[in-house]
């Protein structure tokens, strides 16, 4: 713990490495979807439903991780903020899910597995600060630290202790219990994420996101607000990783800290 203390403050204190962007600059041209391409992506989604057995147990957990993987879509390849620390809000999200369908969350009462998920996407939303503030000042090298001390403190903080972790377990919502009903109604979810996410790339803010991740200097000039913008990438970030979060663990049902391992998340 010495040591996720110190990475923390070394996160905090070092500066960001000169006036570059967070990442190069990327050409402006849009590429063209090859033709097909969602045709191939729905059938190989669809695949698992023909599967049975541990197959299929295994299959669940994919759509979960593609909406994490969308998180990053949004900070990284919209915002072109780097984010190493996406992990935290996915067990954010499956920890707040399993503690509202237990009623073991202060203040709260006792909810359904999907009004369960859908409170943990906000109450998981905000907590992106946590990784967005330390963006405001940093690029480069140092975000990546930041961003990555963030992860390893709430997984050794957070998820590592019994008090909050002990003994939970987490059920699928009603109707949805065998894994082929749970798997179409991720995919559901999984469809929603990707509407949300292009309706936010088409939009104003995905348009501000653009220019601010090809050249943040000539955004700010152009007057994009840059602090505040990088603050929504990473809200909205946190927020689609605890919904991917969310449903890997009730995939799982339970909620598993080692899933949700900041290194492991250097992976996904």
């Amino acid at each position: 713990n010495l040591f996720v203390v110190a990475l923390l403050v070394a996160a905090l204190v070092l500066p960001g490495i000169g006036d570059r962007d967070a990442l190069p600059g990327t050409a402006t041209a849009r590429v063209a979807t090859p033709p097909g391409a969602w045709i191939v992506a729905v059938v190989l989604f669809l695949l698992p439903l023909g599967l049975a057995g541990s197959d299929l147990h295994t299959s669940v957990q994919v759509p979960a991780l593609g909406v994490v993987l969308l998180s990053l879509v949004v900070v990284t390849g919209r915002g072109g903020q780097i984010s190493l620390g996406q992990a935290a809000y996915a067990g954010l999200g499956a920890l707040f899910t399993a503690l509202l369908a237990a009623g073991r969350f202060p203040g709260l009462p006792r909810l359904p597995e999907l009004a369960a998920l859908a409170v943990a996407v906000v109450l998981g939303a905000p907590l992106g600060v946590l990784t967005g503030w330390p963006a405001i000042g940093r690029h480069g090298l140092a975000l990546a630290l930041a961003t990555f001390a963030v992860g390893v403190g709430v997984s050794r903080f957070v998820f590592a202790q019994p008090y909050a972790t002990s003994g939970l377990s987490l059920d699928r919502p009603a109707g949805f219990d065998g894994d082929r009903a749970y798997y179409v109604l991720e995919l559901g979810l999984l469809a929603a994420a990707l509407l949300a996410t292009g309706a936010l790339r088409r939009g104003r803010t995905g348009r501000a996101l653009a220019a601010m991740r090809d050249h943040a200097s000539g955004a700010s000039a152009a007057g994009v607000r840059v602090p505040s913008l990088k603050l929504t990438a990473f809200v909205a970030g946190a927020a689609l990783a605890a919904l991917g979060g969310g449903m890997l663990g009730m995939g799982l049902r339970a909620f598993d800290a080692t899933a949700y391992d900041p290194v492991r998340g250097l992976l996904w």
